[in-house]
């Protein structure tokens, strides 16, 4: 697998503000856009390089936004260019193919199941 960086959650572009307005002592909200939560319950992917971004404040225990406030759920769909584009290719990592790796797992259960059935016949029936 290979990682990539497709997205910063605490800098997302909101060039037309529509993450406003504000209350008071609420942070991360225009432009930039912040998401500066620490458990994502859910990231969806979407068509056309969307993200879905679901975040669980655990209402009314926990704050979010605003660390003087309940905070509840907060979903967004974000769109980015880096899941429009192809994924790079994958690198050879030198090891077995996937067919001899399957291969090698139907032998290993075929033999251990003739082993049982063996066993099962030598067995004195009571």
């Amino acid at each position: 697998m290979v990682k990539r960086e497709v997205l910063d959650l605490l800098s997302i572009r909101d060039p037309n503000l529509i993450s406003g307005p504000a209350r008071e002592g609420d942070m991360g909200l225009g432009d930039p856009f912040s998401f500066p939560f620490q458990t994502l319950e859910s990231v969806l992917p979407l068509e056309d390089g969307r993200l879905l971004l679901l975040n669980d404040n655990n209402y009314p225990v926990t704050a979010g936004r605003n660390p003087d406030r309940p905070d509840d759920t907060e979903v967004i769909v974000v769109r980015t260019a880096a899941l429009s584009s192809p994924p790079p290719e994958m690198p050879d990592t030198g090891g077995p193919s996937l067919l001899l790796i399957l291969a090698g797992s139907a032998l290993l259960v075929t033999g251990t199941a003739w082993i049982a059935l063996r066993y099962r016949a030598r067995e004195p029936s009571q």
